[in-house]
């Protein structure tokens, strides 16, 4: 303001409440697509023994940033053993668990279910990450408005423990969206302020960075820059590096900086 005076209130409620109804439209225009993944899985997953438990966000939707346009929503299809497993080292063959399980002709049923009750939807099936971190993803937008999903199978035994390689690097992707938002409660709880306050400025803030970047094309990790989970992690290791200062000398920072110097 030209007397030099700053409302800091007004500055906090923008950062707390911008991008909110923009993700509230998109987690609204979401819920059928859902319904859609979620019915072709209980029709599917059944006659080879194991259970459809639930379909995971992950990623900007699991931590409520998700903006139109910006983001895609990531899911991951949760498969459950009936059995247990004593050692649960990756790489054994699912077939001893009970049930014949291929990751590729699962997806691809599921896009047939979801192309036959919506003839108008689209579908496309691929892999991504670098050789050897392979993950095969289906891609699913049912209609103009919806947004679009990237669905993966994360197949666990009946204690949780992933059953391949694949399962495991995605169960560490859903993990990873609550060690952040943990992260940043107990940079709220050290700093004395209320979580639930600097979750939602965390939050705020993101989608304000998200919306920055992506207006001046630097958004992304298809184009050497980072995205969603990459920006993320940069806000959170600031928080924490800002409340590890000096200034802070009470601030126990050994959790959230062990994780966060891992990721970024």
């Amino acid at each position: 303001e030209s007397s030099g005076y700053c409302d800091f209130g007004k500055i906090r409620d923008f950062i707390n409440d911008a991008g909110s109804a923009l993700s509230d439209c998109l987690y609204k225009n979401a819920g059928f697509t859902v319904s859609a993944i979620e019915q072709a899985c209980e029709a599917l997953v059944c006659p080879d023994g194991c259970n459809f438990c639930s379909l995971q966000f992950y990623g900007s939707a699991q931590m409520g940033v998700a903006l139109p346009i910006i983001s895609d929503v990531d899911a991951a299809v949760m498969l459950k053993s009936p059995m247990s497993v004593k050692n649960s080292e990756c790489g054994f063959a699912m077939g001893s668990l009970g049930f014949n399980f291929e990751r590729v002709p699962f997806l691809m049923a599921i896009s047939n279910f979801i192309r036959k009750g919506n003839p108008k939807s689209k579908t496309r099936l691929r892999e991504a990450g670098p050789t050897g971190s392979r993950v095969s993803i289906l891609t699913v937008k049912i209609s103009p408005k919806s947004p679009s999903f990237d669905v993966v199978v994360c197949v666990c035994d009946a204690d949780d423990n992933p059953l391949d390689n694949e399962s495991r690097m995605i169960l560490e992707s859903v993990n990873d969206t609550d060690y952040i938002l943990k992260c940043v409660e107990c940079v709220a709880c050290s700093a004395g302020i209320d979580p639930s306050v600097m979750c939602d400025a965390y939050k705020g803030a993101l989608r304000i960075i998200k919306y920055w970047a992506f207006q001046r094309d630097v958004y992304g990790s298809t184009f050497g820059f980072l995205g969603g989970g990459g920006w993320s992690i940069f806000l959170a290791r600031v928080l924490c590096d800002f409340f590890r200062s000096d200034a802070n000398d009470s601030f126990n920072s050994e959790i959230p900086a062990t994780f966060l110097s891992q990721k970024f």
